[in-house]
């Protein structure tokens, strides 16, 4: 039987150390971005992704920049994580994510996502983070 669980699946990790935000709670295994102040936070519905953590963070308590996070910023490692409405034909399209563990098919605005497999019946897909750059301050 297929392992069906949310997150890693395969692939070379690259683990960075980043300072987190004050208020930032997730789970390994959840998407992260950058807050404008620079610092990670969980990812939510439209965010530029930079990369899966690695261990569980929890930092409501302390201040920005307190705690640091792993976090797998390997454009080659491939997570698993839910995409309702994927189909077969979105293989190898790119698309946005609309929480932590969970991917737009329909949204393509940051295109930080790249689908390399899918799950059509499961409403899952297999995926690689894609670093797309932004504008310096």
């Amino acid at each position: 039987m297929a392992d069906l669980s949310l997150g890693y699946v395969s692939g070379p990790r690259d683990l960075q150390r980043y300072k987190v935000d004050s208020a930032a709670t997730f789970a390994a295994g959840e998407m992260v971005s950058i807050d404008s102040d620079g610092y990670v936070i969980k990812a939510v519905s439209g965010a530029n992704v930079i990369g899966v953590a690695f261990e569980p963070q929890d930092s409501a308590s302390g201040t920005d920049g307190e705690t640091s996070v792993l976090v797998d910023i390997s454009p080659l490692s491939v997570y698993r994580f839910t995409a309702t409405g994927v189909t077969q034909a979105m293989l190898l399209k790119t698309c946005d994510v609309a929480g932590a563990q969970a991917i737009d098919v329909a949204a393509s605005t940051d295109d930080c996502i790249k689908i390399v497999g899918v799950d059509v019946a499961g409403g899952l897909a297999l995926v690689q983070i894609k670093h797309v750059p932004s504008g310096v301050v």
